[in-house]
């Protein structure tokens, strides 16, 4: 899991993971509103960026990498809070929450593509 090569490979695809749980999210909101199931969303969203940050290799956490995982899991911390409030956050809190979280995994991955180019 932790081989140098393959490593933005599997970064990239963990990403998608993530977008399309981001997706399902919004998805349900704009469905559903404040009866969409948001706190299954958000577990699901904070597992895939638990798999990101697993497949960083050791030797590639620091500087702006780090900055970027700190920035996501502070996202992730707000998208949660949103996501398991009762009654439901409304829907448009939530979904810039959740674009705060992707914009930080975009982010993470032009870093990630600048050291390796």
């Amino acid at each position: 899991m932790f081989n140098e090569d393959v490593f933005p490979d599997n970064l990239i695809i963990e990403t998608e993971l993530l977008t399309g749980a981001i997706k399902a999210l919004l998805s349900d909101l704009q469905q559903d509103g404040v009866n969409a199931n948001a706190a299954f969303h958000s577990d699901s969203i904070n597992h895939h960026i638990q798999r990101i940050i697993r497949v960083i290799p050791p030797s590639h956490r620091n500087g702006n990498i780090e900055e970027c995982v700190r920035k996501m899991k502070n996202s992730m911390h707000i998208l949660s809070q949103k996501c398991r409030s009762r009654p439901l956050h409304s829907a448009d809190e939530t979904c810039h929450s959740a674009y705060d979280v992707a914009k930080a995994a975009k982010q993470l991955l032009v870093n990630v593509h600048q050291l390796d180019g």
